[in-house]
């Protein structure tokens, strides 16, 4: 046991002495080498050997190196792993007893007994006594580990070195050594007395560059010059102070360079050139809109672009060397699709837009950033203009015109009304478009919607453009007021309309008077100068001036008038006045413009003739307004009284139903109003020339009045009694008297007397006028035969003045008479002033001894004396025929309403048959002949009679007197009216054949290309439908309630209207639409008559159908009141938006300019 345990400890002493020895051959090992590795390193590093001193060095590196680890660590391990063997035992025994003394050699010997053991018991007893005497020794302590320190320590050594090396900055050339004693076979320089150093941080660039190189230099030297290498070419570099420069310039490939100064070098670096994500080409396809009608559109090169809103746009873009092409917009990023085209991407685009295309690749991001802006033309809402067309002849009516435009198209245009007191009762009607993008509108708002209950309107124009992104904008202009008025109403407002023209006629006729006194004045002072000075030629052009405007101011005035009394069917003579001074109007303002064109041109002599003739003429004129005038207050003075005496009776009526002091009130409320009424009726009859006898109008008012003070007195203090019902009896019947004379006055004050009165008048102007002209001839006749020139001079000019001073008495009785006679027309002013100039002419030139000249002035003015004649004669004829007729008090056969209907009926069907035969006409084959029955005023041959004034139907057909010479006139006057004259007259001595005629001759003008049996047919069909009218207006005017006679005016007023435009336009569609409306109306009257008459009572019904929006309209302006207004029918052109918003701008302006 003890004998294991020794052994045990001898083999551990063994194995840890072979394991010191080992690691203290490693230190000294890495002593060695390390020393050895800075001396062969300091000796390349000092002697910069050639490649044979540096392969010795290498090999004997090697040698020494392989020596100190054979011996020092290869060995040690040997001997570690030969621990098992005994002469290993036997030395360690040495070892340890030389350590310690007191084992000396007994280890050892124990040992060599020890393997004789088991031979004897001593033996082994002896053997295991000592090995308890080794027990208590230690034997590891006696291995030696001071060396270990040693050896450590001395490991400091090579370590210093190293770092004082790198401390001195030459480790990098040190180190370098061992690279060239490494590769020995390689030959090396000596370093260089200089380094280079390239300053540029990287040498990584885009194919797109260029790059700058700059190089110094460090250490002893600096080199004079140096060279860049690169790619096989040597390039010299630029010195800047201590610098050296060099731009490399694109196109640039990836390779390696170094710099070169003398026999030095650098080091190689190397250049990367990296591709860059370009853009090759770029392009925009805009698809506009489809409502646009716009084709396709590619813009390219370039992103930036104007479009309409909505416009689809395709980006569609080459590029090199990208992989990602993004398009960034202000709210989001989108990566465009990749296809064989190239990159695409679409948007709608409906507002500005900026937007940037960037692209990308592996090397750059968003290297290439394009930025563009799209510019949006929002699609506007349509513009409207709108304004009221104030009308003076009808200003209470709603005429809207106007326009409305598009920038890119209407589609719908409409006029909107709503009742004020049902603002959720909305009806329309759609308006017509003249153009795509500019459209002219005129609407008459009573003619577009008819049948709508009284009261108040809003009215406005929509417009609704073609916006395709928004199914159509609409638009709407201001809003108009409306009031439908019911026929008392609207009977009173053309009642005050008409009386403001009447005044402004007046007013027209007092600066006409003055215009005319100065163009007088004007010939008065220059009378007896030879030559005409160029101020005074000047002052002349001036006072002519004004003339034409006091002419148009008349035309407008009795234009506008004519057109109020237009359906006053008792105002028909009156407007037959009115149209003629229109047409007289017209002419004179033509030939005062031409005069006062040639007042700078005439001779003296020349210009004082024309001067003259105009003179002539206006006297003529302002004698027949005067008569114009005061006729048309008679006129309405008539009017107001026949409308009061209705009033009165209406009122006596109310009279007999008062009850109650309530009801006694508002009677007397009532007349206390119609008194005011009648107070300014009266007052405007005292104004006239000769008044209406209204004396007694007057009295039964004023005792009417005190009359019901007392009524009313009496039934406030007692009540209704019997006292007060024999006082309203009388007040009723009062009123009566009151309606009753009012009615008198009205028709002219003694009716048949005021007319038997007149023909006497008229007769004893015949005699007097006739003395005139048969010693008018007598005084012609002595000068013609010529025997005593001296003597005819004397007393030929006393005669002649005499011969004046009698007509003037004619003149003057025939202007009085006039003023109640409509039929003394402006014919006979016109002869009067021809009677005046000739005679004026006669003794100018006979007092000039001009005495046969004298005497055709003579003849020119018996032959206006003779016609002058000839036509008062028809017109007593005519008023002693009238006076017969009315003193026999026939009554015909009602014509019932049953008939009116029937024959409208029948007069429709001729009329679509006359439509039928007329279309394949040409206009201007064959006038019509009508309005020729006042030519040939100026003939010769006096009074030869004609062949009377034939047809049957007439109310004066007869024979009579001829006024004009060869002229025959037939027809007369039909129970409607004049038909019309027809006539050959030849002007007088052939002098200005026609010159101061009124031939009227329109033959050869022809309406719708029509035959002259059309004609002729056509014309039948106008006096039919005049007749008509006439006769429904007679039958049932006084038969109605108030609701029945707004029905009947408006009948009557579209009737009007049908005979207006045959005679016009012939047989139209619009014609044969209103003839329709007629027919719808008598019935409607019908019904309502039937109606009346089953209730045996007056009643006013108002019209209670709800307008459903649809009813059928008219366009009054479209065609009556634009028709010389010029119509642009436009389609539309591919043209840009830039010459559009030209022409709309166009129209805009020229709408403004109206």
């Amino acid at each position: 046991m003890e004998e294991g345990v020794i052994i045990q400890k001898l083999k551990r002493y063994v194995q840890r002495y072979h394991s010191i020895q080992l690691f203290k051959g490693m230190l000294l090992v890495l002593l060695l080498s390390g020393l050895l590795f800075f001396l062969v390193g300091g000796v390349e590093y000092l002697f910069w050997l050639n490649s044979t001193g540096r392969l010795l060095l290498l090999v004997a590196f090697g040698l020494v190196f392989v020596f100190l680890i054979f011996r020092f660590v290869f060995n040690p391990l040997r001997s570690l792993f030969r621990l098992g063997r005994e002469w290993d035992l036997e030395a360690a025994a040495k070892v340890i007893g030389q350590h310690f003394p007191e084992i000396e050699d007994r280890l050892l010997n124990y040992l060599q007994l020890h393997g004789d053991r088991g031979q004897s018991d001593l033996l082994d007893a002896a053997l295991e006594q000592k090995a308890k005497s080794f027990e208590g020794i230690p034997f590891v302590k006696a291995i030696a580990t001071e060396d270990l320190k040693k050896y450590a320590l001395l490991l400091l050594i090579p370590l210093s070195l190293f770092l004082g090396v790198v401390l001195a900055g030459t480790w990098s050339d040190w180190s370098k050594s061992y690279t060239r004693v490494a590769n020995y076979q390689l030959a090396y320089e000596p370093p260089a007395p200089f380094r280079f150093i390239l300053e540029n941080e990287e040498l990584e660039i885009g194919s797109h560059e260029s790059i700058l190189l700059r190089v110094v230099t460090e250490g002893s030297l600096t080199p004079e010059q140096m060279k860049l290498r690169y790619l096989g070419q040597e390039r010299l570099m630029l010195k800047e102070g201590e610098e050296f420069i060099i731009r490399l310039e694109q196109p640039l490939e990836t390779g390696s360079l170094y710099f070169q100064a003398g026999r030095y070098r650098s080091r190689d670096y190397e250049l990367t050139v990296r591709d860059i994500p370009s853009i090759l080409d770029f392009e925009m396809l805009l698809n506009y809109p489809a409502y646009l009608n716009k084709g396709k559109e590619i813009i390219s090169g370039s992103g930036n672009a104007t479009v309409p809103e909505g416009t689809l746009v395709q980006w569609r873009v080459k590029t090199q060397n990208t992989e990602v092409l993004e398009w960034r917009g202000p709210k989001r990023v989108v990566e465009m699709n990749r296809s064989e085209r190239g990159f695409e991407h679409e948007e709608s685009v409906y507002r500005d837009t900026d937007y940037e295309v960037s692209s990308s690749n592996s090397f750059f991001d968003d290297f290439e950033a394009l930025n563009y802006s799209l510019k949006v033309i929002p699609d506007e809402l349509p513009a409207i203009e709108a304004q009221r067309v104030v009308d003076t002849l009808a200003a209470d009516e709603l005429r809207i015109e106007g326009n409305a435009s598009d920038d890119y198209g209407l589609k719908q245009l409409r006029i909107v009304a709503y009742a004020v007191r049902k603002p959720d009762s909305t009806f329309y009607k759609a308006l017509p478009l003249s153009g795509e993008l500019y459209s002219d509108f005129a609407v008459d708002f009573g003619a577009t919607f008819t049948n709508l209950e009284s009261g108040g309107y809003r009215v406005y124009i929509e417009a609704r453009d073609n916006d395709g992104n928004r199914n159509g904008k609409w638009a709407r202009s201001r809003e108009f007021d409306y009031r439908v008025r019911t026929a008392e109403q609207e009977e009173d407002q053309l009642q005050r309309e008409r009386e403001g023209l009447t005044d402004g006629l007046e007013r027209s006729l007092e600066k006409l008077k003055k215009a005319n006194a100065k163009v007088a004045e004007y010939q008065e002072g220059r009378k007896d100068a030879q030559n005409m000075r160029f101020s005074e030629r000047d002052q002349l052009k001036s006072a002519l001036e004004e003339q034409i405007q006091q002419e148009e101011m008349m035309k407008r005035f009795s234009q506008e008038l004519r057109k109020n009394l237009e359906n006053k069917e008792d105002a028909r003579l009156l407007s037959e006045r009115l149209k003629r001074q229109e047409q007289l109007a017209v002419r004179n303002k033509r030939l005062l413009d031409e005069l006062r064109k040639m007042a700078g041109e005439l001779e003296s002599e020349e210009l004082k003739q024309e001067l003259d003739e105009t003179a002539k003429k206006q006297s003529s004129q302002q004698k027949s307004l005067e008569q114009l005038v005061e006729l048309t207050k008679r006129f309405l003075v008539k009017e107001k009284l026949k409308e009061l005496g209705k009033d009165f009776k209406e009122l006596a009526e109310e009279q007999t139903r008062v009850a109650n002091k309530q009801a006694q009130d508002s009677v007397q409320a009532s007349f206390k109003s119609l008194s005011e009424e009648l107070k300014n009726a009266l007052d405007k009859n005292t104004d006239l020339r000769k008044p209406y006898p209204v004396g007694e109008a007057e009295g039964i008012q004023r005792k009417e009045d005190d009359l019901l003070n007392q009524i009313e007195q009496e039934m406030r203090e007692n009540g209704a009694t019997e006292k007060s019902q024999s006082q309203q009896k009388r007040s009723e019947e009062r009123l009566q008297e009151l309606s009753e004379a009012l009615d008198t006055a009205g028709s002219g004050g003694q009716g048949r007397e005021q007319q038997a009165e007149d023909a006497e008048t008229l007769r004893k102007i015949m005699d007097n006028l006739l003395e005139f002209t048969f010693e008018q001839e007598e005084l012609l006749n002595q000068i013609e035969k010529g025997e005593d020139l001296e003597a005819i001079q004397s007393q030929g000019i006393r005669k002649q003045k005499e011969l004046r001073e009698l007509f003037t008495h004619v003149d003057d009785s025939l202007f009085s008479l006039s003023l109640r006679q409509t039929d003394i027309s402006e014919f006979v002013n016109e002869q009067i002033e021809e009677v005046y100039y000739n005679i004026d002419r006669a003794l100018e030139r006979i007092a000039e001894n001009q005495i046969y000249q004298g005497g055709a002035n003579q003849q020119y003015a018996l032959s206006a004396g003779n016609r002058l004649s000839s036509f008062l004669a028809e017109t007593l004829d005519n008023m002693q025929e009238e006076m017969s007729r009315n003193s026999e008090g026939g009554s015909q056969n009602e014509f019932q309403l049953e008939d009116i209907i029937q024959s409208q009926k029948e007069l429709n069907e001729r009329l679509e048959q006359q439509g039928q035969e007329g279309k394949e006409g040409q206009e201007g084959q064959q006038g019509q002949q009508g309005q020729q029955g006042q030519q040939g005023e100026q003939g010769q041959q006096g009074e030869q009679g004609q062949q009377g004034e034939s047809g049957s139907q007439g109310r004066n057909g007869k024979s009579g007197k001829g006024r004009n010479g060869n002229g025959q006139q037939q027809g007369g006057r039909s129970e409607n009216g004049r038909s019309g004259k027809q006539g050959n007259g030849q002007g007088e001595n052939g002098r200005e054949q026609g010159k101061n005629s009124r031939n009227g001759q329109r033959g050869q003008e022809g309406v719708n290309g029509m035959s002259d049996q059309q004609l002729a047919e056509l014309y039948e069909i106008y006096k039919e439908q005049q007749k008509l009218r006439n006769k429904l207006e007679e039958q049932l005017s006084d038969k109605m309630g108030a609701a029945e006679r707004a029905v009947l005016q408006q009948t009557l007023r579209e009737m009007q209207r049908a005979e207006n435009e045959l005679l016009r336009s012939g047989v139209t569609q619009q014609t044969m639409n209103r003839m329709n409306r007629i027919q719808q109306r008598l019935l409607q009257l019908q019904g309502a008559t039937f109606q009346q008459e089953r209730e045996q009572q007056r009643t006013s019904n108002t019209n209670k159908e709800t307008f459903s929006g649809e009813e059928r309209g008219g366009f009054l302006f479209e065609a009556e009141q634009k028709k010389e207004q010029e119509e642009l029918i436009r389609k539309p052109l591919p043209m840009t938006s830039r010459y559009k918003n030209l022409i709309k701008k166009y129209f805009q302006d020229r709408n403004q300019r109206k």
